[in-house]
């Protein structure tokens, strides 16, 4: 029903079993926002949340990665992320977690009060769906990706890179 898709879709073996992809256009994982005084800067695992509270989206994968494989962290849901983004702002929790690509849209926003953390959890490649065997649209858009110059990193900059993150393009992976 459609010709293409866009968004934060990544690119899995399940799906690719439906579906091509052209790309990577981005790469990211799980990540944690925090509070921009928060102490918590230099987190190396998901376990040092240990006692503190996380929040995420209900039913989100990120959350459900906690509540399976870390017990001793605290969780809140919600079904919107902005209500834990207030939540870290008024110190009810002390980070949230999804993919990081998100957190640095909320990071963007508000650069001197929150702050992503270095480091990802998971790895997530996002890429454009395309429909199987149509490999002229996924050349076709693998090389907006490629030819585009300096496109990728002005988009990012103008964007994302709002919340002083810096990212580099993914290499476009012709196989996908």
């Amino acid at each position: 029903d459609i010709d293409y898709y866009v968004g934060t879709y990544s690119i899995t073996d399940q799906r690719k079993e439906q579906i091509d992809f052209a790309g990577p256009y981005f790469e990211t994982g799980q990540g944690f926002l925090v509070s921009a005084d928060s102490e918590m800067t230099e987190v190396t695992d998901v376990s040092d949340f240990n006692g503190m509270n996380v929040c995420s989206a209900t039913g989100s994968t990120p959350i459900q990665n906690i509540k399976e494989n870390f017990p001793e962290i605290n969780t809140s849901e919600y079904d919107i992320y902005s209500q834990c983004v207030e939540d870290v702002l008024s110190g009810k929790v002390d980070a949230v977690t999804t993919d990081a690509a998100i957190l640095i849209g909320y990071a963007a926003q508000d650069p001197d009060n929150l702050k992503v953390l270095d480091g990802l959890f998971t790895e997530e490649r996002y890429g454009v769906g395309v429909p199987k065997g149509d490999s002229a649209l996924q050349e076709h858009i693998n090389t907006l990706f490629t030819d585009g110059g300096d496109k990728w990193q002005e988009i990012f900059d103008a964007t994302l890179g709002q919340s002083g993150i810096e990212i580099e393009q993914p290499e476009v992976d012709a196989a996908s």
